[in-house]
């Protein structure tokens, strides 16, 4: 719009407005600006009016009209043909030009509103494209075409046509304002220039309830911009989740300098890692057993001192023993514990709840049976005790002979079996036991389901021992076994010689017919349940009063130490064991907290670790258990209560373990 303001030479001023865009265009219209002049007749407000222009002035009321020119009027009614119209407080009507009004009504027919003229002179001509395209964004969207132009292009339907629409694809014309079209913004309704959308979910970030798109939304997301559909937020301060805190721990040191970003304690893993405090020190010197229940197969491997166990179950991979309370336990080798003045057991457990007096750990013998063996007319086992060793029980029955079958069968009804030598120290023990009366002495060593390979009795079976040699005379010991054949033995010419016995004279072993010659025996008890502990240490999930208890019983008398709350369910548990009589006390600590402790002073040493099994009771009548054990480790010290909290910490696995 170009107005130029000049004085009519009567004090007043005269405004006239050219409502184009550009100088040629309004030269089309038919007027130009001049200086002004004195005689006001021909020129007034300095606008000389080109032939058949003519103007009229008027004010207070005064009616003016004008053909072909220009009209200008303050006050008055005014009408105009073919020209362009200025008006102040006045009604205005137009044919064919622009028209402009203050205060007034206005009306117009054949030209452009909004003072965008079509006409030259007194007709209506089309602008063309290019000057379409000049014109301003709120000159277009009032554009009007001449009457009986062709239709103009308009894709967006808003009356704007596309040559000079800013967004002929968006009838709303950029409703937000912020410079992109609604085709294209992706807030629309919502001003977002820079169009950020951090999720690229094609909801820009002004207008996205959920800007990260995970789920939470941004009202009361922890980190609005950072996707954490977790929510964690380690130190609890005010300051955004971790995803989006520089400092998660809050320790004053930025995360990416901590070495330790969530553990507010240490800048730096250390020796025992983060989020473990370095008193893990003691768990790495005094570490003597570890079971991590790896691999498959029945074997339980002690990743520290090879001291390996067997189990019912094949272990799965997963690294844990799962024990269903269906009759399955594992079996860790004897003498675990009495060997040492003071022991740490720990292990992690999830319990799947159910009867009491399940056990999980029971490390002991139970007491064996009595013995009723009757051959040749009495009682076989009379006048000797029940002996221990090295994790068995033994009693020498030399009151009569009997048949090799007649013994077996005797041991077995009491819960034992012939006894199995499995080395070289329970060789000397036998042979040179007080209760030896001299007479050779039947043994479980047999061939009698395949000849020539020779096996152990033991409590699951005649043949359920070590097989521990393959062949008849010149044959071998398979690796690992023990054997003490005297020469030339094992003579199997006869193939009734399917029994084995120790030869008084030089206390090696013979073969011989199992029924064909009366021996006194030894039974063995080990692996064995009765109706009663002798000796052990125990941990139940769940006593007579629905309470985890540890129980320690190294002589006659036995020390419990019972928690005040129900064991969790369901739940990995993590469970140690204080065994520490030379301090006074055995001690039950859950999840890193003492539970209990029980006074007590009898030593290790009495505590008869022959049977100690995962999962099992010494007691035939107690539950098997229904649990999934994770890590079990030995120490060889009485960990301290800040030692036992930094393991839990650490977890079943951590790395600074061997």
């Amino acid at each position: 719009i170009m107005i130029q303001m000049v004085s009519s030479g009567r004090g007043s001023l005269v405004a006239v407005v050219c409502l184009l865009v550009t100088a040629s265009a309004c030269g089309r219209i038919g007027f130009e600006l001049v200086e002004p002049v004195s005689d006001e007749t021909t020129n007034t407000g300095g606008v000389n009016f080109i032939p058949d222009a003519m103007v009229g002035t008027g004010s207070g009321g005064q009616s003016n009209t004008g053909s072909g020119g220009a009209v200008d009027s303050t006050g008055g009614a005014v009408s105009a043909s073919g020209g362009v119209v200025i008006s102040t407080g006045g009604a205005v009507a137009s044919s064919g030009g622009a028209v402009s009004a203050s205060g007034g009504s206005v009306s117009s027919t054949g030209g452009q509103g909004a003072g965008v003229p079509q006409d030259s002179g007194t007709g209506c001509t089309p602008l063309t494209p290019s000057e379409l395209g000049a014109l301003t964004q709120s000159q277009c969207e009032a554009f009007t075409p001449c009457p009986g132009q062709s239709a103009v292009t308009d894709q967006d339907a808003d009356g704007a046509p596309d040559a000079c629409d800013a967004c002929p694809n968006d009838a709303s014309n950029d409703e937000d304002g912020d410079g992109y079209c609604g085709a294209v913004d992706n807030c629309p309704m919502v001003a977002n220039a820079n169009q950020t959308d951090l999720d690229a979910d094609g909801e820009g970030d002004a207008c996205d309830a959920d800007d990260d798109n995970d789920g939470v939304p941004d009202a009361s997301d922890n980190c609005p911009l950072v996707a954490n559909p977790s929510q964690t937020n380690t130190d609890g301060a005010n300051d955004g989740g971790d995803a989006c805190d520089p400092d998660d721990d809050n320790d004053g040191t930025a995360d990416g300098s901590d070495g330790c970003p969530f553990d507010p304690l240490k800048a730096s893993p250390g020796s025992c890692g983060c989020g473990v405090a370095e008193t893990c020190q003691g768990l790495i010197d005094h570490l003597v057993h570890r079971y991590r229940f790896e691999g498959t197969g029945s074997t339980i491997i002690d990743s520290t001192a090879g001291a390996d166990g067997t189990s019912t179950t094949s272990l799965s991979g997963s690294g844990a023993l799962s024990l269903p309370g269906t009759g399955d336990y594992a079996t860790l080798p004897s003498q675990l514990v009495s060997g040492y003045s003071a022991v740490t057991i720990e292990f992690w457990i999830t319990w799947q709840g159910g009867s009491q007096n399940q056990h999980a750990i029971s490390f002991g013998t139970a007491t064996p049976a009595s013995l009723s063996v009757n051959c040749n007319g009495g009682s076989y086992c009379t006048g000797t005790s029940t002996a221990y060793n090295q994790g068995s029980w033994y009693r020498f029955c030399t009151a009569r002979t009997c048949t090799w079958e007649d013994a077996s069968n005797g041991c077995r009804n009491a819960g034992g079996y012939l006894v199995a030598i499995d080395d070289a120290q329970e060789q000397d023990y036998i042979a040179n036991h007080p209760d030896w009366a001299g007479t050779s002495l039947w043994l479980g060593g047999n061939d009698r389901v395949t000849e020539g390979e020779w096996y152990q009795q033991s409590v699951s079976g005649e043949q359920g021992g070590t097989h521990f040699w393959s062949g008849g005379v010149g044959g071998s010991a398979p690796s690992g076994a023990y054997a003490n054949w005297d020469t030339p033995e094992p003579d199997d010419s006869s193939s009734t010689k399917d029994c084995s016995f120790m030869y008084n004279g030089n206390k090696s072993w013979w073969a011989w017919d199992c029924t064909g010659w009366g021996g006194h025996a030894v039974c063995e008890w080990h692996g064995h349940q009765s109706s009663s502990l002798d000796r052990g240490v125990w941990f139940t999930p769940s006593n007579g009063s629905n309470r985890p208890s540890l129980g320690y019983k190294a002589t006659s008398t036995s020390s419990t130490a019972t928690a005040s709350s129900a064991f969790p369910t369901n739940v990995e548990t993590h469970v140690a064991l204080v065994l520490d009589p030379a301090g006074g006390s055995v001690a039950l600590y859950i999840n890193g907290a003492l539970a209990n402790s029980a006074a007590t002073s009898a030593a290790l040493a009495g505590l008869r670790d022959g049977d100690n099994w995962l999962g099992r009771s010494q007691i035939s009548t107690d539950p098997d258990l229904n649990a999934s054990m994770s890590e079990l480790r030995f120490y060889d010290t009485a960990l301290s209560a800040a030692e036992l909290d930094a393991s839990y910490q650490a977890g079943p696995d951590p790395s600074f373990l061997p």
